[in-house]
């Protein structure tokens, strides 16, 4: 599959089957509940910077499991960006759209 064909439902799959991951290593009062608003890290966020990387790496390796594609989710642009792409598992999800659509472009 390339990522021309890569649909919303595809992607949402990805980070489900994610959280769904990280939520195995979780304890019930921090998992996730897998809704886009759902904060990460901060006030009301489940996850701590080691869960945030963790969980930004099962999407990245699902990705390319699936997709054949290689993505960085963590990488100095997403670090740079004003917000950040990390503030609600609707913004990783948004963030993980556009970097799919870029290497779609390339």
């Amino acid at each position: 599959m390339t990522t021309t064909d890569t649909t919303a439902d595809e992607v949402a799959r990805i980070v489900a089957d994610a959280v769904a991951e990280v939520n195995r290593t979780l304890p019930p009062q921090h998992r996730l509940t897998g809704d886009p608003g759902q904060r990460l890290l901060g006030a009301g966020g489940g996850l701590d910077s080691l869960g945030l990387v963790s969980l930004l790496s099962a999407i990245e390796s699902r990705v390319a499991a699936r997709l054949g594609v290689e993505v960085s989710l963590m990488d100095e642009r997403a670090m740079e960006r004003e917000p950040g792409p990390y503030g609600s598992l609707g913004d990783v999800t948004a963030y993980l759209r556009e970097l799919l659509a870029e290497a779609a472009r390339t």
